[in-house]
Parts: C-alpha cells; sequence; structure tokens
C-alpha cells in the first residue's frame, strides 16, 4: 500500500481540545485501517475525521489516495 494525500486532513480542527489533527494522527489513523479493503479504508478515513471534527466546519480540501499493490 502506498497513499498519496494533501495537507487537508491533517490541517482539519477538532478532537478534544479544538486543534489540528496534524500528520502525525493521520499517519496513524492509515496505519490503523491498512489491512482493510480500499473500500472500508475509504469509509474508516471519513468516520475518523467526522468523529474528530464534531461540530468544527471543514477548513481545506480533503485529497487522499491510496493505492494496493499485488
Amino acid at each position: 500500500m502506498f497513499y498519496l494525500f494533501s495537507d487537508g486532513y491533517a490541517d482539519q480542527f477538532g478532537g478534544d481540545k479544538g486543534k489540528k489533527m496534524k500528520t502525525s494522527a493521520f499517519r496513524e489513523a492509515l496505519l490503523k485501517y491498512a489491512h482493510l479493503t480500499m473500500k472500508d479504508q475509504c469509509k474508516a478515513l471519513e468516520n475518523y475525521l467526522s468523529e474528530w471534527q464534531h461540530n468544527f466546519d471543514q477548513l481545506d480540501d480533503i485529497t487522499v489516495l491510496g493505492v494496493k499493490v499485488e
């Protein structure tokens, strides 16, 4: 698996303290869901972001592209 992504996902505000997610938390999410099918990874990342943001608005565009090489 490899992923290409913009900074938009990690730049979203939310969490318990209303701060940015940061790249390290996004990377942990990618590793956590990497064993799932591509479709399930997409759903899991959408859910993760939704839970993170709570009531915060999306600030930036979000692009994530995952490629599975077999």
